[in-house]
């Protein structure tokens, strides 16, 4: 059984929608064992990668492919969703979980 993104007290798999504002100062209690969680140390990358995943796209069909603003910005945004949906399923499956106090 993965032991990621799962309670290290009582082995409860978190819910998913943890990752929607999982950061490393995000603290939350176990549903099971109301153990305080935190995500332990994660990568300051993230935030670079959801930023290059809008902006290149945007850039390219802007100012490379003179495509509408509209339609630029549109599949700029949507890449940039995309990226970030992928992500939250990369953090569910490999973020491990260390209790915490509050």
């Amino acid at each position: 059984m993965s032991k990621n993104f799962t309670c290290p007290h009582c082995g409860k798999k978190q819910e998913f929608k943890k990752t929607f504002t999982l950061s490393n100062s995000s603290r939350w209690r176990c549903s099971k064992c109301s153990t305080f969680l935190k995500a332990q140390q994660m990568s300051p990358y993230a935030s670079v990668v959801g930023f290059l995943a809008t902006g290149i796209p945007a850039y390219y069909l802007l100012f490379v492919r003179h495509t509408p603003f509209i339609v630029g910005m549109g599949i700029g945004a949507l890449c940039g969703v995309l990226c970030y949906l992928l992500s939250l399923a990369y953090f569910y499956f490999t973020v491990k979980l260390e209790e915490t106090d509050l």
